[in-house]
């Protein structure tokens, strides 16, 4: 009896410990958001930012890859006013660079209201991309 006892307790072990390490080995697999959004398995990070003061918008994307696995970095600002039911575009800004690091920056005067910044955002490793969109926090214009 006391074997089947011993016995019984090391299948009970071995499958806690199988699950354990499942458990690890699953969560070990991508790393920590870089800056609240880890933009995609390319490796990149970025920060989308707006800003008004004094009735100008100023807007800002930056990226940064890492090296040698991001090659070019495409982005689009999207300037945003809310509307009721939604948001419109009141001005875009596009550009990109064959680097891993790249910031696109961009001004508008606005009137006022509430406004964001919806940044596109598509990171290359040769010819193969990926694209995400974020976004900045709400800014009003009184």
């Amino acid at each position: 009896m006391k074997n089947s006892r011993k016995r019984k307790l090391k299948e009970v072990m071995a499958v806690w410990i199988c699950l354990l390490l499942f458990v690890i080995a699953g969560s070990s697999g991508y790393a920590a958001d870089r800056d609240s959004m880890s933009i995609m398995s390319i490796d990149a990070s970025s920060n989308v930012s707006l800003n008004i003061s004094s009735g100008t918008a100023k807007a800002q994307c930056s990226v940064r890859g890492d090296v040698g696995k991001v090659t070019k970095i495409s982005i689009t600002m999207y300037l945003q006013k809310y509307k009721s039911g939604g948001y419109s575009t009141v001005k875009t800004w596009s550009g990109s660079k064959s680097s891993y690091i790249y910031k696109l920056q961009g001004s508008k005067n606005v009137a006022k209201g509430t406004y964001r910044i919806k940044a596109k955002i598509t990171c290359y490793k040769g010819k193969t991309s990926e694209t995400s969109y974020k976004y900045s926090a709400v800014k009003k214009c009184s």
